[in-house]
């Protein structure tokens, strides 16, 4: 009976926290600097958050989860013998094993210090299987790259061990990808990807992230797109999204932090920083020969160009305060060489003035290197004055701290194949062709996209799809491309439609003759 009870009140905790986000599991085995930012153990707070919001409050590090008032909530009659705390520690690892998601694993251990306390014997154990369990292989893989890449140490030899990581890490893509293909189900077994016990912490905190991150993601993608409706708040069933459309996004994400972790420069902002690695170099080294196909560079992209909005939002946001802070500047420069006068403070301003129009591309260039974890923090930051603060150290100052980043290695060509005109004029390769919403394959709308082009040219980030890139046209089902109007037979220079759908209706001319006419009624509308 008081495990029955307990079950009960165990679907109520994961019914109420299951959408609310949160920042980390566990404290990392072996703390970084993007690890600094997680929360080190799970909090219970006073008030269940919403699905929007994100809970980053940090709390001693030995400390289990508080007792609070709402606690009574999962007691009946004020019974203390019938709640989840009172079950053995055997039962409460149990209850902890058959939970099948990250999410609402970490939202049970927010909420009962008991299953906090019985999930620190068995805590690899249990993470490793829920991580197995939740994540397809392929994006195991990349989850497992992310905290690889970010073991490189950075000495002499970098080079050359980043060469030889982007070696393993290709040559285990295509050794899953053969797997895939001989299985019946079209997945690779889940033993084809092993896990070391010292990476799942991190590896669980990152997927903790990317989940909160994802819906952030679709939030900016999936908004009205009449200027009408922004402003409206999107339908929940609009931001529910397949399996297939989340593990794309995820795994943009996650290859998103393999290139932070391996080409973002370290000694950026430092006078004496050293020459770094060009664009062409990243390119070559991350996109050539069999690392990325082209449309899982443009699913890349989306999220690059996703991530650049949310910058250019937040630097219009604090253009006054970080307007004065490069005035200010610029007068302890100028200074040195002119007295404290009007025409010091016309020079400052003029020199800031010159500089802006190519300021804010590569200060998100410079905030991209940052990663997804500071990404994060920006997004939940509440105030204009919190946000300048976090970017403040990170703010360009000067041309000479200009960086080399994701952006220019997308716009380089990898020249570890053939030369794109002799692919051109020496060979005929088929038509790209859409074979469903698959794990290893183009969604719908890039196939479309190329229809008129060849796939062996590998053409990606092109300036025409920057459009298309706002709602992220290679990230979604067929499904929800046709509710935009993106059908085979309509979709025209990756115009999206509100949410509807095509409406035949019959027009009557004057010589009485009844003609069919396809009308674009939006849900709701009718």
């Amino acid at each position: 009976m008081a495990l029955t009870k307990a079950m009960k009140q165990l679907l109520a905790v994961l019914g109420s926290k299951r959408q609310s986000k949160t920042s980390s599991l566990l404290p990392p085995l072996q703390p970084t600097l993007e690890s600094q930012n997680l929360v080190p153990h799970p909090v219970r707070e006073r008030e269940t958050p919403s699905p929007d919001t994100k809970s980053a409050v940090p709390v001693p590090v030995n400390a289990p989860p508080k007792q609070v008032e709402e606690k009574k909530e999962f007691s009946e009659g004020g019974k203390g013998d019938s709640t989840i705390e009172s079950l053995p520690t055997e039962l409460q690892i149990a209850i902890l094993e058959a939970v099948t998601e990250v999410r609402s694993l970490d939202a049970l251990l927010r909420a009962s210090p008991g299953c906090w306390r019985a999930f620190q014997g068995p805590r690899i154990k249990i993470l490793k299987a829920l991580l197995q369990h939740e994540l397809r292989p392929s994006l195991l893989l990349e989850v497992r790259a992310v905290v690889e890449a970010k073991k490189i140490p950075r000495d002499g030899e970098r080079d050359v061990s980043v060469r030889h990581f982007m070696t393993g890490y290709k040559e285990s893509k295509a050794s899953l990808r053969l797997a895939s293909s001989g299985s019946a189900s079209g997945e690779a077994p889940l033993s084809g990807v092993e896990i070391a016990d010292e990476d799942v912490v991190e590896m669980a905190n990152r997927e903790l992230l990317i989940q909160s991150l994802t819906v952030d993601f679709c939030k900016d993608a999936l908004r009205p797109v009449s200027a009408s409706k922004r402003s409206a708040p999107i339908p929940r069933a609009h931001l529910e999204i397949s399996e297939m459309e989340k593990h794309r996004i995820q795994r943009a994400m996650y290859r998103f932090e393999i290139f932070v972790a391996l080409f973002a420069d370290q000694d950026f902002g430092k006078l004496n920083r050293g020459q770094g690695v060009g664009e062409q170099e990243m390119a070559d080294l991350y996109f050539g020969g069999e690392g990325m196909k082209a449309w899982e560079a443009e699913e890349l992209a989306c999220v690059r160009d996703w991530i650049v909005r949310v910058y250019r939002r937040v630097l219009q946001e604090t253009r006054e305060l970080i307007w004065e802070m490069n005035v200010e500047s610029e007068r302890q420069e100028l200074r040195c060489f002119m007295q404290e006068r009007k025409q010091l403070e016309a020079r400052a301003e003029k020199q800031v003035l010159a500089r802006h129009q190519y300021w804010e591309p590569e200060q998100c260039e410079a905030l991209m290197m940052l990663g997804v974890p500071f990404l994060a923090k920006v997004l939940k930051a509440a105030s204009t004055r919190e946000k300048f603060e976090l970017m403040k150290p990170h703010l360009i100052h000067s041309f000479m701290y200009a960086p080399t980043f994701l952006t220019k290695a997308l716009e380089a060509d990898p020249n570890s194949g053939p030369s794109l005109a002799h692919t051109q004029g020496h060979h005929r390769t088929p038509r790209v062709q859409f074979d469903g919403d698959i794990e290893d394959g183009p969604n719908a709308a890039w196939v479309r996209s190329k229809r008129s082009e060849r796939e062996g040219q590998g053409q990606w980030f092109e300036s025409r799809g920057e459009v298309w890139r706002e709602w992220g046209y290679c990230l979604w089902d067929e499904e929800r491309l046709k509710g935009w109007g993106c059908g085979e037979w309509n979709w025209r220079n990756g115009e999206r439609r509100e949410r509807g759908r095509w409406v035949c209706e019959e027009v009557v001319r004057r010589s009485g003759r009844v003609l069919p006419k396809w009308v674009w009624v939006v849900d709701g509308d009718e």
